[in-house]
């Protein structure tokens, strides 16, 4: 079966105006549990700035790690870079793709060396594969640990 590109879905325009935001676990918590327990608390994993300014660009393309197997990702949205302040990004959601958030899954290789959250996102998004399309939004019933 051929695979289906996730840009043949989300077709994004000036792709250079995003960066890729990879969640992962940091250490706490694991952004997959954030996601599926506390919206309010999953826009803030993207309004972080701590030190650097990773989100240099216009707009993040946020992915969230699912812990069970790696090389799946939760896509978690497309937030506008309204304002940078000096501790956090002040961001809004998009309604490109709003439904698809917490319901595509993407098939994505994260190869040993490639180290932060934040990447620009025409470096990876050719690499981006359907894995499929959830009914309804990842919940808790989907978590297995």
């Amino acid at each position: 079966m051929e695979a289906i590109k996730a840009s043949s879905i989300l077709k994004i325009d000036e792709i250079s105006n995003y960066k890729l935001h990879l969640a992962c676990y940091n250490g706490e918590k694991q952004p997959l549990d954030v996601y599926v327990n506390n919206w309010v608390e999953w826009v803030g994993w993207n309004e972080y700035k701590g030190e650097r300014n990773d989100f240099s660009r216009q707009y993040i393309f946020s992915l969230i790690q699912i812990y069970n197997d790696n090389d799946k990702w939760l896509f978690g949205g497309v937030f506008k870079v309204k304002e940078r302040t000096e501790n956090a990004y002040i961001i809004e959601l998009q309604n490109d793709y709003k439904e698809m958030i917490g319901r595509l899954i993407i098939d994505f290789h994260r190869y040993q060396g490639l180290l932060g959250r934040a990447f620009n996102l025409e470096n990876h998004y050719e690499n981006f594969v359907v894995s499929e399309i959830l009914k309804s939004k990842y919940g808790t019933h989907n978590i297995k640990k």
